[in-house]
């Protein structure tokens, strides 16, 4: 009921002792193991109503679909397809802000006053990412994100805005200055309370400078160009072009 895979085996869905099988080892996996939430891998193999049958009947946890589509407008169907029982890995936010970051322009990081991707248009089912075990090695999409401080810029970014955002263990072990900022950027989010659906004020998106205040208690920006929100505000992290404050 979908694209073939080279590397795997066909299974049909359509058979109900699989569909068992499936839903045995989902709720093995969350009842006996622990998982409380699911990882979909190449959703596109089988049709998008199994994968909401298999959610709901795990009794809806989270869940995020490998949906590997750079057009937000296949995203959001798919999405809608799914009844909002899955989110996605938001590949056109990783497409545009890998570009935005290497050229210093973040004009395509505002879409008419709201972010890029699926961020924009139903952040709760957005998952963002900088790199994952396909993206940092795979020639196709450029391979890695970019040097240390490139990958530091763009989590300022995804961990400051709405949408669920995830840090590849790669990254998080890259280097100690690197973890060291990772984790002031989710304890930034944590405390301020930031989180999928948080309002956003994209003050700045061109070249040089973007700039963003987010749940009306943090502030960020990168770039090149210099940018502060005001009075009222104080800085809480920093690094090579970025710059993160809070409410003071």
């Amino acid at each position: 009921t979908g694209e073939p895979a080279q590397y795997a085996p066909s299974i049909d869905h359509q058979n109900p002792k699989v569909r068992d099988d499936v839903n045995g080892y989902i709720r093995y996996m969350m009842e006996e193991v622990g998982f409380r939430a699911l990882r979909f891998d190449f959703v596109k193999g089988y049709s998008p109503h199994f994968q909401r049958d298999y959610v709901r009947a795990a009794g809806s946890p989270f869940a995020v679909a490998e949906n590997w589509n750079g057009d937000p407008n296949g995203l959001h169907q798919y999405v809608r397809e799914c009844q909002g029982a899955m989110a996605v890995y938001d590949f056109p936010v990783y497409y545009t802000l890998k570009g935005a970051v290497h050229s210093n322009n973040f004009e395509a990081l505002n879409e008419g006053g709201r972010p890029c991707g699926i961020m924009g248009r139903d952040p709760a089912r957005s998952v963002t990412f900088i790199d994952n075990h396909d993206t940092y090695q795979l020639a196709i999409v450029g391979g890695a994100f970019g040097n240390n401080d490139q990958v530091l810029r763009a989590y300022a970014y995804i961990l400051t805005h709405p949408g669920t955002p995830c840090v590849f263990h790669y990254d998080y072990v890259r280097a100690p200055y690197v973890r060291e900022k990772l984790l002031q950027l989710c304890g930034i989010r944590r405390d301020a309370g930031i989180h999928s659906t948080s309002q956003i004020n994209i003050c700045a998106s061109n070249w040089g400078l973007y700039a963003a205040i987010i749940g009306n208690k943090v502030a960020m920006k990168m770039g090149t160009n210099d940018w502060s929100p005001g009075n009222g505000w104080k800085f809480a992290c920093g690094g090579s072009e970025f710059a993160v404050w809070i409410r003071g």
